[in-house]
This record gives C-alpha cells, sequence and structure tokens, in this order.
C-alpha cells in the first residue's frame, strides 16, 4: 500500500493523451473569471466585449504555441526552465515571485469561494462557522494536491469541468428569473460603465490562461506532435463555454447582472450553483499547487522525497488558509493580480521569449543558462522571420496595455 501511495504521489508520469491533457488545461482555463464575465459584457457593451473576446482568443493561442515551440527542442519540463534556456536564470526570477504570489491569491479565493459557497446553506451556517469551512475547504485540497505529476490529476480535473457545467445549467433553470422580478435591462451594443470597460481586456485576458500548466502537459505528453491540436482543443472549448455562458446569463438577467453572477440566482438553481462552484474551485487548486511546488523546490533546492511533497503542500495551503483568514475578501486583488502578474505571465513573457528564441540569440540549453559566453551564440531550430518578430512585440505590447488598463480602472473607482 505504501508503495502504491509513493506511486501515486511520487511519480512523474509521461503518458498524457489528448483527452487529458486537454482537461487538465481546460480546467486551468475555465475559473473564477467565468462568474464576472457577463457583467463584463453587460458593462462593457457586445461590440467591445466580443471584440477583446477575439483578440484574447488569437493571443492565447500564438503566445501558448510559441512558447511550447520554444520548449520543445530543450525538453523543458516547466514554465520557468523555459525562461531559464532563453533569457537565463535571473530573468526566472521575476515570473517566479510573480506566480508565487498570484497562486497564493488564487489558492486563497479558493478557499472563501468554496466556503462563502457552502455557508450561505442555512442547515450549514446554522452548525459550521465560515472560518471552519475555510479549515474543511484547506483539509480537503492538501490530498488530492499531493501527486507530482499533470496527469495523474486528469480526473479532478474533470469533475472540476462537470462542476462548472453545472452552473451554466443552474443559470438555465433559473432562466428569466432572480432579483430582476421579470424585469431586466437589455443589453447595449456600445459601453455603459467605463470602470468596467477598461477592466474587461484583463479579465478576459485572465480567463484564457492557461500557460503554467501548458509546458508541463506538453513535456508529459505521449506524442509532442499533438500539443497544436491540444491548444485548439482547449481553446475552442473554452472560448464555447464563456459564450454560451455569457449569452444565457445576458438573456436572463440583463445588463445589470452582478459581478459575482451567483448572486443573481435564486432557490434551488442557486444551491446548485453555489455547490457546483465550491466543489469546482477545490478541485481545480492541484492544477495550481503543483507548478507552485515545483518552483519552490527548485529555488530552494529540495531533494526529492514524499515527505519533503507533503510538506511545502501543507506549507503552501497554510499560508494561502491564512491569507484567507486575514482578507476575507480577494476582488480587488485578484483584479489586480490578474491584470498584472496574469497578464505578465499568460502574454508579456512568452512574447519575450519567442522574440529570442526566432533571433536565434538567448542561452543555448538549461544546462549552460548560468554561463553569459554562450549567450546569442545558439542556432534557432525554427526560424520564421519577422512575422515571429512581430508576434512578439505584439504580445509584449498587449500584454503592456493590459497591465495600464487594470490600473486605471482601479484608480476610476477612486
Amino acid at each position: 500500500k505504501l508503495q502504491f501511495l509513493y506511486f501515486i504521489v511520487m511519480e512523474e508520469e509521461k503518458d498524457g493523451t489528448v483527452l487529458s491533457t486537454s482537461m487538465n488545461l481546460i480546467a486551468t482555463m475555465v475559473g473564477l473569471a467565468v462568474l464576472s464575465m457577463p457583467n463584463a459584457a453587460g458593462g462593457s457593451g457586445m461590440v467591445f466585449f466580443w471584440g477583446t473576446f477575439v483578440v484574447c482568443f488569437v493571443m492565447f493561442f500564438f503566445s501558448l504555441k510559441s512558447f511550447a515551440d520554444a520548449a520543445r527542442p530543450h525538453n523543458c519540463a516547466n514554465y520557468q526552465e523555459v525562461l531559464e534556456v532563453y533569457i537565463g536564470k535571473s530573468s526566472s526570477y521575476i515570473m517566479q515571485a510573480a506566480w508565487l504570489m498570484m497562486a497564493l491569491m488564487v489558492v486563497a479565493s479558493y478557499l472563501i469561494v468554496t466556503a462563502d459557497a457552502f455557508h450561505k446553506f442555512s442547515s450549514v451556517s446554522g452548525v459550521v462557522s465560515h472560518s471552519a469551512l475555510l479549515g474543511i475547504a484547506a483539509g480537503v485540497m492538501l490530498p488530492i494536491s499531493l501527486p507530482k505529476s499533470l496527469h495523474s490529476v486528469r480526473l479532478i480535473s474533470t469533475f472540476s469541468n462537470i462542476a462548472v457545467l453545472l452552473i451554466f445549467v443552474a443559470i438555465v433553470i433559473n432562466w428569466g428569473t432572480g432579483d430582476h422580478n421579470g424585469e431586466k435591462e437589455s443589453v447595449s451594443w456600445g459601453p455603459n460603465d467605463t470602470s468596467i470597460t477598461l477592466s474587461t481586456g484583463p479579465l478576459v485576458a485572465g480567463g484564457f490562461g492557461c500557460h503554467i500548466n501548458g509546458i508541463r502537459g506538453l513535456y508529459e505528453l505521449k506524442n509532442k506532435n499533438d500539443f497544436t491540436k491540444i491548444i485548439l482543443i482547449v481553446g475552442v472549448v473554452g472560448t464555447a463555454f464563456y459564450s454560451i455562458f455569457v449569452i444565457a446569463a445576458l438573456s436572463a438577467y440583463g445588463s445589470d447582472v452582478d459581478g459575482d453572477i451567483q448572486k443573481n440566482l435564486q432557490g434551488v438553481p442557486g444551491g446548485i450553483a453555489r455547490v457546483a462552484m465550491g466543489t469546482a474551485t477545490v478541485l481545480k487548486a492541484p492544477l495550481i499547487i503543483q507548478p507552485t511546488r515545483d518552483m519552490i523546490e527548485v529555488l530552494l533546492n529540495v531533494p526529492k522525497g514524499i515527505g519533503y511533497n507533503v510538506l511545502l503542500t501543507t506549507t503552501f495551503i497554510g499560508g494561502a488558509l491564512g491569507s484567507a483568514y486575514a482578507l476575507g475578501s480577494l476582488s480587488t486583488a485578484m483584479t489586480l493580480l490578474s491584470g498584472t502578474s496574469g497578464v505578465t505571465i499568460t502574454w508579456i513573457l512568452p512574447g519575450v521569449v519567442l522574440w529570442y528564441y526566432k533571433k536565434g540569440t538567448g542561452y543555448a540549453a538549461a544546462g549552460t543558462v548560468n554561463d553569459d559566453e554562450v549567450r546569442d551564440e545558439i542556432e534557432p531550430e525554427t526560424l520564421i522571420g519577422d512575422s515571429g518578430r512581430f508576434t512578439a512585440v505584439l504580445l509584449v505590447a498587449g500584454g503592456a496595455v493590459f497591465v495600464g488598463l487594470t490600473f486605471a480602472s482601479q484608480l476610476y473607482k477612486l
């Protein structure tokens, strides 16, 4: 039994398939942003929202595809190794700092959303406090986050995706009802809320973020040539889900749909949505904790072993639990982190890597990333000329614009 447990937790499988990798990346992509997208569409207007949506889908495809192309020649196992290969080890510290901060807040928000969801039931709130529910959620996250292989949590990701779909089912059941008493404000074509309009781009861009697990998924794939197909599957499925979700929500509640759509749902549908969201957020935790633990292991040079694995996982979840207790609500923090750290990870850094990859400069391999003498000496495995460099500039510039919009949306609220 102990040997079986060790295999489940510590084995780094390379048996990834198109289905399992797609499920993991879809579960990584479709997160808490889905609750706010209908509000963003209602506040920014249909033309601006869907235009932004198309731009973010295109950027998602090219950024993840380019990043994967750069990772393959050196068989990089994770996101930070790609940075080390092409830009140097010191540059990876920027990404690691951005990700660690974001990951802590994301897992803390998962805990808060889960506790809030179940605490709204009078039968639960009368017996278990909100603080206790936070602890219970953290306790559930711990064992399912221990496996080191992304492939090992494919079933958990599948159940998470099913739970998110139940929120859509709840909206359909509750169609045309909620807190509008049968009346709803029609959705305009143009923007009608400046603050929401400014934050729409960063929100949608964050909704297409799965890059942190993308390279790990590529590394574990049995057939690496399937990865482009996987990117398309993930992008199309994510786009279809977001689109149907937004259209259904706006049809049911109009443009004044709440920033957390769960608040619009009443009665049984509201209960279904809360249980589904609480379940989905807990099951998404391994997809955030796995890459975070990998980074900490590299930074601290932690030896391999199940004991260290359990210790790091427990410590990180404990930190997220402490953050959840201290902050209570993370809406503003999550907006800032999604529009800064999130955009940096999904657009800006992949753009920088793509520039070095297509230009044929950078560090030659993971084993020589600290050797300045090899900089600017490698030959690119694939060179497509100016189009690749144009895409790189577009990713970095687009990311910079969205970071600016994130701060502008917060300043506008003041």
